[in-house]
């Protein structure tokens, strides 16, 4: 006997042998390959049955990315058989390749007993609408029974995206003798609902399949040309992820806590990876848009983000209240931008005990010029610029007028964005807001009639009150846990997207890290590795630069300018202003097609520093004396035993006008705009973004959406679809123990690198608002 159709096996045979596209939880034994494009963990439970009834449950099959593994059994035919595969990507995810090996077992008395074969295959979606596939099943001999080697081959193709599937197929003999053709085709007629025939030379099936969330039920009948129905094969899938459900999504309150993302995607030691603020932002703007969310909760309780996120956690809230979905802020006390972005909600809670009031806001500066006098050491310290400060903080022991007047222009302008949110959300008029921060402080009980509360509770409260609100019960998810319910999509080739790159730290020469006093530095040649990484990824069709810098090493920042703009030849590029984009943070973004701030972004500090600390004086007291011999004028510009001579003073002064020039030239290139028109908003001073936008080192105010939404649209991809994003870098594996960028990192940078012969420094002022 010899048999060409190894799916006519017990136990072997699929729902649909499509080599091209088999269906969720088949791919081992149709096609190994694709066990590559799987998604996310999912166990399948097989059934038979037949035109009368159920008969019994008679499989159990694990799938896995990469990974798949099945048993059968028969206990009435006296057979078990196991399957096991893997398959992998190649060729920028376009390409995969795959193995599975399925063996009887000979403990059991059936024909296959103690027999074996593999099967191996090839899988290729190179578009959105192609899939290809080849398969070589071996064959075995037991007794009288022969299994021939047959080789598979399927098409696949949707014209119409993933809501049909065309699929052709052919299957040949070990000699390429007996050739079968078979076509069919796969509707998705609703959300969660696929409708499967296929049909060939020795007869056809029909199947259903229907998806909840992350349960799954499919099967298909079986009928040939002879006897009619032959009968039914189906499975019960339980996956990690969900699947887009045929029912409606039930409605929930999603929590989301400000404060709890970094720009950078970060992980714990040995702990799991935490999303970037990037990605948190995109999730929540999602929320508007789905059906399945009903409202969000947002608790404010200590640390909400710098003012920056705070602003962008706003709109994106403002998103969701525009959609008619209530806003639900629970606070257990805050100040200004607490109160800012509770301002935002349908409902603001206080918790009984807590505290709040606006204060307004204020900066400080911090200068260490007699702290140097003292320990004999000069900061030999040159700047270009009226308002480049930053080096004022060692040559200074007080502010001078041009920082008094930049620094004051910079709080104005927050204190405008501070109070428009307050106004819009509370109400709150400027008489009123200004009475409230001549008064400061409040206890909790008085701030429902200061309007800045509609009521006290206790956070065993909340949801109580919101049931009161809606009139039945409420469930309230994390935001994490609604991540993880937002459905795998099942697309084929690589998948459009635009990649977010994070560039935060200092800005320095080298490979990027965490370093103390310096803080994250940002590497000129890991950002740029990283940034043509992200935009030769298969798929990608725009670049976002995420800049969170107060800038650094001149050099480094023009290499990474030189990166950004050889990829701007390719894809569009728009960078999204964080916290601080400021001197070399604006260096790098300003070559990109669209650049997006924040209102409360920190920007410009278009100047330039150099220069040196002298110790002689602090080796004088030590009693080290220090005797230098030089052959030529500038031998000695660079050591730390001397101050400048007036001649190397000049030399570096033109060495620094040479870099103010060229950074004043990126600019007017980048912004389209002339030498003196850079040059009357640079000369180091930073600006608010609101201002920036004015003066035109700026397009338009917004937030990492707005910069992502704007890039897909840029790159001709539909506005109506959810852009996808891959964000860069990723952490290692194990993690590490980071340290943010404060205001010394600044400080730290600046004494670092100030005593290197010929370093140039693009460093904007250190602020601290509060």
């Amino acid at each position: 006997m010899t048999i060409l159709l190894l799916g006519i096996l017990a136990g072997l045979e699929p729902q649909f042998d499509w080599t091209a596209a088999p269906v969720p939880g088949e791919a081992d034994i149709v096609n190994p390959a694709c066990l590559a494009w799987h998604p996310d963990l999912m166990l399948s439970i097989g059934f038979q049955a037949s035109d009368s009834s159920f008969e019994r449950f008679d499989g159990l099959a694990l799938a896995a990315p990469g990974f798949g593994a099945r048993g059968y059994w028969n206990d009435a035919e006296g057979m078990r058989s196991f399957t096991i595969g893997s398959g992998s990507r190649f060729l920028g995810d376009m390409l995969a390749a795959g193995c599975s090996y399925t063996w009887f077992d000979p403990t059991r008395e059936s024909e296959y007993d103690g027999e074996g074969f593999w099967t191996c295959g090839l899988s290729a979606r190179p578009l959105r609408w192609l899939g290809l596939g080849v398969v070589s099943r071996g064959g075995f001999t037991s007794g009288n029974f022969v299994q021939e080697r047959l080789w598979k081959a399927g098409l696949a193709v949707r014209p119409a995206g993933r809501m049909a599937t065309l699929l052709a197929g052919l299957t040949a003999g070990d000699r390429f003798e007996d050739i079968e053709y078979s076509g069919g085709v796969e509707v998705r007629p609703a959300e969660g609902l696929a409708l499967r025939f296929d049909g060939g030379t020795e007869g056809f099936r029909a199947g259903i399949s229907t998806d909840f969330g992350n349960l799954g039920l499919g099967g298909s009948a079986a009928f040939d040309d002879d006897d009619g129905y032959t009968g039914t094969r189906g499975q019960v899938r339980l996956s990690s992820s969900p699947r887009g459900s045929l029912l409606p999504p039930p409605g929930r309150f999603v929590r989301i806590e400000p404060g709890n993302s970094s720009e950078e995607r970060t992980r714990g030691f040995l702990g799991p990876v935490r999303p970037s603020f990037a990605e948190d932002a995109l999730l929540i703007s999602r929320m508007a848009g789905d059906a399945g969310v009903e409202g969000v909760v947002v608790e404010i309780d200590g640390d909400i983000g710098n003012p920056a996120q705070v602003e962008e956690m706003r709109e994106l809230l403002e998103r969701v209240r525009a959609a008619g979905k209530p806003v639900y802020i629970y606070m257990t006390g805050g100040g200004n931008f607490d109160i800012y972005l509770a301002s935002v909600g349908t409902d603001v809670f206080l918790h009984p005990a807590g505290e709040v009031g606006l204060i307004g806001l204020s900066a400080h500066s911090i200068f260490l010029r007699d702290m140097l006098d003292g320990l004999g050491v000069y900061p030999d310290l040159l700047h270009i610029g009226d308002y480049k400060s930053a080096s004022e903080m060692f040559t200074r022991s007080d502010i001078s007028e041009a920082q008094v007047e930049a620094e004051t222009a910079m709080l104005e302008a927050f204190e405008r964005e501070m109070f428009r949110g307050i106004t819009e959300g509370l109400g709150l008029e400027g008489p009123q807001i200004r009475a409230l921060l001549e008064r400061g402080p409040c206890a909790g009980a008085d701030a429902p009639n200061l309007g800045l509360a509609d009521g006290l509770l206790f956070p065993d409260e909340l949801e109580e009150r919101m049931e009161a609100d809606l009139g039945r019960g409420v469930s309230i998810s994390s935001l994490d846990q609604y991540r993880s319910s937002v459905p795998v999509e099942d697309y084929w080739g690589p998948e459009p997207h635009v990649a977010v790159v994070v560039a935060t730290g200092m800005i320095t020469r080298g490979e990027s890290g965490n370093s103390f006093p310096l803080g994250r530095t940002m590497g000129s040649e890991t950002m740029c590795s990283l940034i043509e990484r992200a935009a030769s990824a298969p798929g990608v069709k725009a670049l976002v630069l995420r800049v969170d810098s107060p800038g650094g090493d001149a050099f480094a920042s023009e290499e990474i300018l030189h990166a950004l703009d050889r990829v701007s030849e390719r894809i569009p590029v728009v960078v999204s202003m964080g916290a601080v984009a400021a001197s070399g943070g604006y260096y790098i973004a300003c070559g990109a097609d669209s650049i997006f701030a924040d209102a409360l972004t920190v920007t410009g500090s278009i100047g330039v520093i150099t220069g040196k600390f002298a110790i002689a004086g602090l080796l004088d007291r030590l009693g080290v004396k220090v005797e230098t011999i030089t052959s030529w004028p500038m031998a000695d510009m660079g050591s730390l035993f001397s101050p400048y001579t007036p001649e190397q003073r000049d030399r570096m002064q033109a060495l620094m006008q040479n870099s103010y020039d060229l950074f004043v030239n990126r600019v007017a290139e980048g912004r389209r705009m002339s030498f003196d028109e850079v040059h009357a908003v640079a000369q180091g001073r930073v600006w608010a973004g609101a201002d920036a936008v004015e003066r035109g080192l700026v397009d338009r105010l917004g937030g990492v959406t707005d910069a992502v939404e704007c890039a897909w649209r840029m790159a001709g991809m539909d506005p109506g679809d959810e852009p996808a994003v891959a964000v860069y870098p990723q952490p290692g594996l194990i993690g590490s123990l980071s340290l943010p960028v404060g205001p010394l990192g600044g400080l730290a940078e600046a004494v670092e690198v100030a005593g290197r012969m010929g370093t140039t420094m693009y460093i904007s002022t250190i602020i601290l608002v509060e």
